[in-house]
């Protein structure tokens, strides 16, 4: 999910560059771009020259989590892309688990 808030008027500028990152770094993962605080304001976003550009995105959405407007959509287009997603259902190594378990009981954080 590529979340932004909708009031604030600059990070619209930002949009290729974190666009591009995700790109980077996910290789082809599907990207769901949601505008946040749609009840206060909508902000036009030339949605379909960023899906030309980045062909990973999968929609645009306008959400509202103060009224909840857009988010049954949301969460069905999460569910759909999601559910698409066949590597998501590969068993982990047991001994992922066993790591991930061990550094639960950890008393110290480490990131």
């Amino acid at each position: 999910l590529f979340v932004w808030d909708a009031r604030k008027e600059e990070e619209t500028r930002s949009f290729d560059y974190w666009f591009n990152i995700i790109k980077l770094f996910s290789a082809d993962s599907p990207v769901i771009a949601v505008m946040n605080k749609s009840d206060v304001r909508i902000k036009h976003i030339d949605e379909a020259s960023f899906k030309d550009k980045f062909k990973n995105i999968v929609n645009f959405f306008k959400v509202s989590c103060l009224d909840g407007t857009g988010i049954p959509e949301l969460t069905e287009q999460i569910r759909t892309t999601l559910g698409s997603m066949d590597h998501l259902k590969d068993k982990l190594p047991k001994v992922w688990m066993d790591i991930r378990d061990h550094l639960k009981k950890e008393q110290t954080y480490y990131i």
